[in-house]
């Protein structure tokens, strides 16, 4: 079944939203492991439902609009191409992200999580 620009757009937007929040958490658990208000246990939750949802929503957001995205205009391939670029940065940093969660104690993980979270919600 294709989808309309509008179903594409409503479906990204809901992710978007979605990923927020998942963002926040992730960013909240690590200062509140800084506190000693979070467990290792619940930080590596987090880590790991913002690692996982954001991968699952690149997966989609490419499925979505690279059929679309590099035939909308001149500047189509462009985007397109900026699109990938934006995609293989972020799940590079969720790999790092990964390896240095695994290597490390769950406090250690926090610096990562934090500069993490930020440079997702921009």
């Amino acid at each position: 079944m294709d989808l309309s620009n509008d179903d594409r757009r409503r479906i990204l937007r809901g992710q978007h939203v979605h990923l927020r929040k998942t963002i926040e958490a992730a960013r909240s658990a690590a200062t509140g492991a800084l506190a000693g208000r979070i467990s290792p246990e619940e930080l590596q939750r987090a880590v790991s439902a913002l690692e996982r949802e954001l991968l699952a929503h690149l997966g989609e957001e490419e499925r979505l609009l690279e059929p679309i995205l590099g035939k909308l205009d001149a500047w189509g391939p462009l985007r397109l191409t900026l699109l990938h670029a934006e995609h293989a940065h972020q799940r590079a940093v969720m790999a790092l992200l990964a390896l240095y969660r695994r290597s490390q104690s769950s406090p250690g993980v926090v610096s990562p999580v934090l500069a993490v979270s930020s440079a997702c919600s921009r």
